[in-house]
This record gives C-alpha cells, structure tokens and sequence, in this order.
C-alpha cells in the first residue's frame, strides 16, 4: 500500500507516457514494413514487437540501476526508439554516408553532450533535489545510448544464434 501511496501520477507524466506510447507505436509500424514475411508471416508482429519491447526493458533495467522516475526512463525509451526511427528513415532514403556516421552522432548527441552538461551541473549548481534531478535527466539520456548500444548488440547475438541453430537443422519454424 505503501508504494501505491508514493505514486503520483502528474500532467507531464501521463504526457510523457503519451509520447512514449506513440514513439513506440511509431517504432513498431516502421520496423513491420521492413521484415520479410514470406515464409513466415508471424514474423510481422513477432519481430517488431521483440525489438520495442528489448529497448522498454532494457530502458527500465537501466533506470532502475540508478533509481531514476519514470518520466526520466520514458525519456530515455523516446531517444532510444527516436534514434532507431532516424536509422531506417536513413535506409529507407538510401542515405549511406549518413548512416554510416549514424552511430557516432548518436554517440555525440546522446553520450558526450548529457556528459558535459552533467559535469557542468555537478561543478555549478548547490546541493538539492534541482541538482540531482539534472544529474539524473542527463543519465537518463546518457542511458539512452546505452540502451541502443545493447539492444543492437543483442540483436545481432540473436541474429547469430539463429543462422547457427539452422544451419543444423534443428530450428525448424
């Protein structure tokens, strides 16, 4: 009951979870467009829906190593799937020099800025719940690219997995 009594649920919250919701959503729709359903039409939901679920857990898995609030974990879940959402808008365009630096300047914009403003708000500002929800916003983007960085990672184990295990012809879908 306690911890019922401890949730607050304000405006910027539930907009926050709006947003997520639709970042999300968008997410999914591009991410179906893009998979091969030929031989096995599951693959339409199944696919996709692992991929936004892979980044909400891992965003959740991150944001509680830190304790940060849920708005600060739907954040990090909105970068993350912005930044998958800018990957394929870059395939689908056929952009190849971008999408070769696509990983550096999310590096840049999610890594490196949340980084030195974090330092910044560390030196310059007082002691208080202001300074520790701006360290904690910017570990959350921060965390951000951290979670694009493991989901591709294990995506691409998963991908690997698969092509050993049906090579052997002991995966039969």
């Amino acid at each position: 009951m306690s911890l019922l009594r401890k949730m607050r649920f304000t405006m910027a919250t539930v907009m926050m979870l709006v947003v997520t919701a639709a970042v999300a959503f968008a997410l999914f729709a591009k991410a179906r467009d893009h998979i091969p359903t030929a031989q096995y039409p599951y693959l339409a939901v199944d696919a996709p829906s692992v991929f936004v679920i892979s980044i909400t857990l891992t965003a959740i898995a991150l944001g509680a190593l830190k304790a940060h609030s849920s708005g600060q974990i739907m954040l990090q879940i909105v970068l993350a799937c912005l930044a998958y959402l800018g990957l394929i808008s870059l395939a689908e365009l056929g952009a190849l020099r971008p999408l070769l630096y696509w990983f550096q300047s999310c590096f840049a914009l999610l890594a490196t800025g949340p980084l030195i403003a974090r330092s910044y708000v560390k030196a310059e500002m007082e002691r208080g719940p202001r300074r520790t929800w701006w360290k904690k916003t910017t570990e959350a983007i921060l965390f951000s690219f951290f979670t694009i960085s493991i989901v591709l990672i294990s995506s691409f184990l998963q991908w690997i997995t698969v092509l050993i295990v049906s090579s052997t012809g002991a995966l039969k879908f």
